[in-house]
């Protein structure tokens, strides 16, 4: 009685005929291409793969479709900003955590209050202090 590691199941069968598929569409849609390269001695010349054809083709329109997106994202953040005045106090936030600033820390020592007090009292003042800060 055969064994089903006897047993041939044409999985390396299945894999060439895709590669050989894949390879014969690779070559109708990119030719080889030959490139040379003449020098005032010798030309040379280099072989472009269908492959090298194809993974170049890909890796050009990844690159391009990443600058079209992240293009359109910073111009969509810069549009919604409004004034330069509102996207500098969103940039300061967004920079500097709240009640982080080093005079602070110092000045809570100073007083001997315990680390932490004061970063979530009166977050109208804190705004108003950056707001002095970035516009002068």
């Amino acid at each position: 009685m055969p064994s089903i590691q006897d047993k041939d199941c044409g999985t390396d069968d299945l894999r060439q005929t895709f590669a050989i598929k894949l390879r014969a569409s690779f070559e109708r849609s990119f030719p080889e291409q030959r490139l040379f390269l003449r020098s005032d001695t010798e030309t040379r010349f280099i072989r472009l793969s269908p492959m090298t054809q194809f993974v170049g083709l890909t890796g050009s329109a990844l690159l391009v479709g990443w600058t079209i997106i992240s293009s359109a994202i910073l111009l969509m953040h810069s549009l919604g900003a409004g004034d330069l005045r509102e996207q500098a106090l969103r940039d300061l936030h967004a920079i500097e955590l709240p009640g982080l600033s080093v005079a602070r820390p110092l000045d809570n020592a100073v007083r001997g209050d315990p680390p932490g007090t004061g970063l979530l009292s009166d977050p109208n003042c804190r705004a108003t202090e950056a707001f002095r800060h970035v516009c002068g």
